[in-house]
């Protein structure tokens, strides 16, 4: 920003690629919106871009409410 450099940022990280079963297509970028922040602070304008088929790549059969997806999540939260 302080050099006025386009800057690609990806809001969900790596935790947007890996999603539970009847999750795929949806956005999860709870708490993480310090980019549009940045962006409104420092005049940065912000452009949309979609990436389409990180979703199709593999298909989940483990829900966010089942076992695995339990254990998942608590060791993605550590």
């Amino acid at each position: 920003m302080r050099h006025n450099e386009t800057i690609l940022v990806f809001p969900g990280g790596g935790r947007e690629m890996p999603k539970f079963k009847g999750e795929e297509y949806t956005l999860r970028w709870q708490g993480r919106s310090g980019f549009a922040r940045l962006s409104v602070q420092h005049n940065y304008p912000i452009v949309p871009v979609g990436l389409v088929g990180a979703d199709d790549v593999y298909q989940s059969l483990t829900t966010r409410q089942g076992r695995w997806g339990q254990l998942i999540q608590g060791l993605s939260e550590n």
